[in-house]
């Protein structure tokens, strides 16, 4: 046996472990950098090959004959599958049948059906291992190939996606303005923000679907000069292309015609999201652009018009980087640490910073447009209602309706809008010229219907109520609140603000709604009679 081919006896297992990470890279185009996949890849070689080393040792430590190496492969194959492969196996099997998919079921049945391959194995000669070990090698390189080439051409359409774009290209055309502004409206130029808080439900959405009353903080809002209208409502489901529109002031339904209505690639909303015509305006009028990146979701963590981006890790945490990024915590949902780093001590941090950054942009003298995006209230859950880190967080695999998780999701909620609260009293208290502060949820809860994802086409009148009923609270200085209208839709609130602050020559866009699930540019149009805002 060549040096080459007992190396490739005995590491094979490493094949496999890569296989799991390009399988999820080939299914997330537009959703990771290449530098971020180069980490979780060597990451996951790593794994495999301690699992191959440390059986070395064992089975060295008890059997010193030729056939140790051999074995030691195998049983680290062993080891590689359970690791890397339950957890996917797992929610194969739950589309087959739930009760069989069951920790409590699976694993026990999982350990029988080791141990009886383990005895097997132990029990060979050295030349069967040998065979079984040059099998699986080569069945793993076949597999690495086949995966990696799918990845590398959904990769390869990334530069692509955008230059293909009709909608791309529309939304390139650079916005016209009709003239000056009266006196006074944007006169010295206004500091913009727009806080995105992440599946943030109306006052209307939490007290019928939640029995919650939001009022102390819609009133405390109104009390500092923000208009908080009855009526506004999100145009899409799905972060992905509500994020997109809202950035564009458009429509995105293009999306379907540009790329396809099955595709789940992320690359043509992600570079409208990094390259949106909202900036790319205000920056060719003097402002500064300044992102605050989501905590973990790749299409809010870069812009190359961004002037800041604001970085939430200064330092090293191992529980902060394995779960960075959307690729990361994709990976290691698909791993047996699913349930490891779920402290919420991190991500309390991050958010913390966040907003403690927020409220120091008014230091820069330069006129600004920031844009923050934060992943609150959405699940995961990770605060108390005091903002105080939950010592057993509620993960966004474990997403369900239940008492228990919509009472999570209200604490979270008062979190958040405490923080909300005490950062655009700050803004206004030290802000030379008083900004423009919007503060919109991208879309509502989905307690009525978790699983709409599945059936998109069927959803229920009370899950779009729910689903399309968000949080709206405007600062609108020089009488900008007369550009509000309701109901207020978020395709319009940017156009509102170029349009009455700049004299944009942007057309308003229709309050259309629609809803996507699994494949999220499947746009299923909303009948208006479903839906009611009051």
């Amino acid at each position: 046996m060549t040096r080459v081919r007992r190396v490739a006896g005995l590491f094979y297992p490493l094949l496999f472990a890569a296989a799991l990470a390009l399988g999820i890279a080939a299914r997330s185009a537009g959703q990771f950098r290449a530098a971020d996949f180069a980490v979780v890849l060597a990451a996951v070689l790593a794994a495999a090959a301690l699992a191959v080393v440390v059986a070395v040792a064992a089975v060295r430590a008890v059997d010193r004959s030729d056939r140790a190496e051999p074995l030691a492969a195998a049983l680290a194959m062993v080891a590689v599958a359970w690791f890397f492969y339950y957890a996917p196996a797992q929610l194969a099997l739950e589309g087959v049948t739930w009760r069989f998919s069951r920790d409590r079921v699976l694993v026990p049945l999982g350990l029988l059906a080791t141990a009886a391959l383990v005895a097997w194995l132990v029990r060979q000669r050295r030349e069967r291992l040998v065979t079984v070990n040059a099998f699986m090698a080569r069945f793993g390189l076949l597999l690495v190939a086949v995966i990696a080439v799918n990845a590398l051409v959904a990769r390869s359409g990334e530069p692509r996606a955008a230059a293909r774009s009709a909608l791309a290209r529309e939304l390139a055309r650079p916005v016209r303005t009709v003239g000056a502004p009266p006196p006074g409206r944007n006169t010295p130029p206004r500091d913009i923000y727009l806080i995105v808080t992440d599946g943030h439900a109306s006052s209307r959405v939490l007290r019928e679907v939640l029995g919650f009353d939001n009022t102390a903080f819609e009133d405390s809002l109104r009390a500092l000069g923000f208009v908080v209208p009855a009526r506004v409502r999100s145009n899409y489901t799905q972060t992905v292309t509500s994020l997109t529109s809202l950035l564009n002031a458009a429509h995105v339904t293009g999306i379907a015609k540009d790329v396809g209505e099955t595709t789940t690639d992320f690359t043509l909303p992600k570079h409208l999201v990094a390259n949106n015509r909202v900036a790319r305006f205000l920056k060719a009028r003097g402002y500064r652009y300044v992102l605050f990146p989501s905590a973990w979701w790749n299409v809010t963590e870069h812009s190359p018009l961004a002037d800041v981006e604001f970085d939430a890790r200064p330092e090293f945490r191992l529980a902060d980087e394995v779960r960075r990024t959307e690729l990361r915590l994709a990976v290691l949902r698909s791993t047996l640490l699913r349930n490891a780093f779920r402290r919420a001590r991190g991500d309390a941090d991050f958010y913390r910073r966040t907003f403690a950054g927020l409220r120091e942009v008014p230091a820069d003298t330069t006129p600004t447009f920031t844009f923050a995006h934060v992943l609150l209230p959405h699940i995961p859950y990770v605060f108390d209602e005091r903002c105080r880190p939950l010592a057993s967080p509620i993960p966004s695999t474990a997403e369900d309706d239940s008492p228990a998780q919509r009472a999570a999701y209200l604490r979270q909620l008062r979190c958040v809008d405490s923080m909300v609260l005490d950062l655009v009293t700050t803004l206004l208290r030290r802000s030379a010229t008083p900004p423009i502060i919007l503060v919109v949820g991208d879309h509502g809860s989905r307690f009525t219907d978790v699983h709409y994802y599945e059936r998109p086409d069927r959803v229920s009148p009370a899950f779009v109520r729910e689903r399309f009923g968000v949080l709206g609270a405007f600062y609108l200085p020089a009488g900008g609140a007369a550009a509000f209208e309701e109901p207020v839709s978020l395709v319009n609130v940017m156009g509102n603000v170029l349009r009455y602050y700049f004299n944009a020559a942007l057309p308003r866009s229709s309050d259309e709604m629609y809803v996507s699930g699994e494949r999220p540019y499947r746009f299923y149009r909303v009948d208006a009679s479903q839906y009611s805002g009051r």
